[in-house]
């Protein structure tokens, strides 16, 4: 509970002040380069996604242990064991996706961009805010992993030229869904 807590705590009260920001200045999502309305023309495809994934928290755990589950697992650090923990990874690769790519690539690039107009001098500091949003790192390898990850999310963003968050949206879920599967 606590878990779910946190989660909700550190992801949807900056993207609550996004949104609140944005209607403080009469500004639409789009002035952050995320067009909701693409999610709603891809419903179908999106649900059966998220059903299919819903679907394999299910089976996973059976097919994976075949009797009694092991109470963490043996192969990825944090990787869900139980249907429990598969779902709530589905629900938080769905709320980190939404959140992270909305508050660190949209919201971050876009104002951070009219103080300092190069996006590749935004794209440290929105990466140092990405790290700690994911705890302090406690290794080399978590400090590098969650690095590479505010790049690999920040990079395209800044190819695209600031637009079509949701393709980064979309991504960031998939990436961080497909624990669903790890043993």
């Amino acid at each position: 509970m606590v878990l779910l807590v946190n989660h909700l705590a550190f992801h949807w009260i900056p993207f609550a002040l996004v949104w609140l920001a944005l209607a403080k200045n009469q500004e639409r999502w789009d002035s952050i380069g995320v067009d909701w309305s693409w999610f709603v023309k891809h419903g179908l495809w999106f649900s059966g996604l998220i059903v299919l994934l819903i679907g394999m928290a299910f089976l996973m755990p059976g097919a994976l242990y075949e009797g009694e589950l092991p109470k963490r697992s043996q192969t990825i650090f944090m990787a869900p064991v139980s249907t429990s923990e598969r779902l709530f990874v589905i629900f938080g690769a769905l709320t980190a996706g939404v959140t992270e790519e909305g508050v660190f690539r949209g919201f971050a690039f876009t104002r951070l961009g009219r103080v300092i107009r190069n996006p590749w001098l935004v794209l440290p500091i929105t990466v140092v805010a990405f790290l700690f949003i994911h705890g302090t790192p406690r290794n080399l390898e978590g400090l590098i992993t969650y690095t590479a990850a505010g790049m690999a999310f920040g990079v395209p963003f800044i190819l695209m030229k600031l637009r079509r968050l949701e393709i980064l949206v979309l991504i960031h879920f998939l990436f961080d869904s497909s624990m669903v599967l790890a043993p």
